[in-house]
């Protein structure tokens, strides 16, 4: 029996760590997916990483702290994944009686399991019956193909980092710092600057659509952060949200087929990275907008040329469009500790006409 049991968790462990290893770095992962070591590991991870983060007072200190858990969790992964394969062997070894030149303990086929799978070839320790040398190079084999999925994971997250990242610093240079979707407005909303607000709303769908794949396909893109303080790929998804759905209310002379499919985009995004990273959506409409800060939103977006006509219309459709994306980017904030964009920001008189 205990052979028996050892050769089914060995075959078990061994195709969950494969398969596994194969959906997140070679198959681009669905929403809805089944349980997985990798999805686990990454809830279980940030949940304890996140309250030691919280804790930091100094923000640049706990910007370092939780920029960090990223790419350090990928290395955690790989050794998981390399740990369980490894572990694989040695119950398959146990299990089928391999033959060694040296006590066949646990222990032994755990250390021969362990220089085979790295490829060390000490030699010290050896098979000597064909099918535990059928094991061997059976897990050198898988080995290096291991090695090979390592050395083209890691580039690829960088590239797809990198390639968000650009979209996030294009659209604070023209959002602002901190980025808020009135001063986009403000700024590129006026008659003269349609054709340049049209060309920031396709640029910002086809972001939108990019990092809802990307991060889809490799969840821990959520989990980096970016180099400031003030940036983040959320705060710049909701800055293009609330400016399009600013620009859906306006009713005016503005690029409104931009903004529609520009939010549209958004929204899957935002809903499709919401469910991916588990939180559940339950804050008030609200929470961000309070009712009483309507008429300041509307003063602010006079200068701009952007008219709410019917305010109390205007609010009403604002609301509904809000509650298309704001419970997702909320329970993203709470969960990810990103302080979301504000509504209403503090603005200069002469802001437009400053570069920074």
């Amino acid at each position: 029996m205990i052979r028996i049991l050892s050769v089914v968790l060995g075959f078990l462990l061994l195709g969950i760590a494969w398969w596994d290893a194969f959906s997140t770095v070679v198959l681009p992962r669905t929403l809805g997916a089944v349980f997985s070591p990798a999805r686990a590991f990454y809830l279980v991870g940030w949940r304890i990483w996140r309250p030691v983060g919280f804790l930091i007072d100094d923000r640049r200190r706990r910007q370092i702290f939780l920029t960090s858990f990223g790419p350090l969790s990928v290395f955690f992964l790989l050794g998981l994944w390399a740990v369980m394969i490894l572990v694989s062997f040695a119950l398959l070894h146990l299990g089928f009686k391999t033959q060694l030149n040296a006590d066949a303990g646990i222990g032994s086929f755990l250390y021969l399991s362990g220089t085979t799978f790295f490829t060390l070839g000490l030699g010290d320790v050896v098979p000597l019956n064909p099918l535990g040398r059928g094991l061997v190079v059976t897990e050198v084999g898988m080995g290096i193909i291991f090695l090979a999925m390592i050395i083209g994971y890691l580039p690829l997250l960088d590239q797809a980092y990198a390639e968000r990242e650009v979209g996030v610093l294009l659209l604070e240079s023209r959002a602002g710092s901190p980025q808020s979707a009135v001063r986009l407005l403000r700024r590129f909303c006026r008659p003269e600057s349609a054709g340049v607000l049209a060309t920031i709303l396709q640029e910002g769908e086809r972001w939108a659509a990019e990092l809802s794949q990307s991060h889809n396909a490799h969840p821990v893109l959520a989990l980096y952060r970016s180099q400031h303080l003030d940036q983040s790929w959320l705060i710049s998804l909701t800055t293009l949200l609330d400016a399009c759905a600013l620009l859906i209310v306006a009713r005016s002379e503005v690029p409104a087929r931009e903004a529609r499919a520009a939010f549209r985009m958004g929204v899957i995004a935002a809903v499709d990275l919401a469910r991916m990273l588990g939180p559940t959506p339950g804050h008030e409409p609200g929470e961000r907008l309070p009712p009483g800060a309507f008429q300041r939103l509307c003063a602010a977006l006079e200068r701009s040329g952007v008219v709410l006509a019917g305010e109390q219309e205007a609010e009403v459709r604002l609301t509904k469009l809000r509650a298309l994306y704001e419970p997702s980017v909320l329970a993203l904030s709470a969960r990810l500790l990103v302080p979301l964009p504000v509504w209403v920001p503090a603005l200069e008189e002469d802001e437009d006409e400053r570069i920074f």
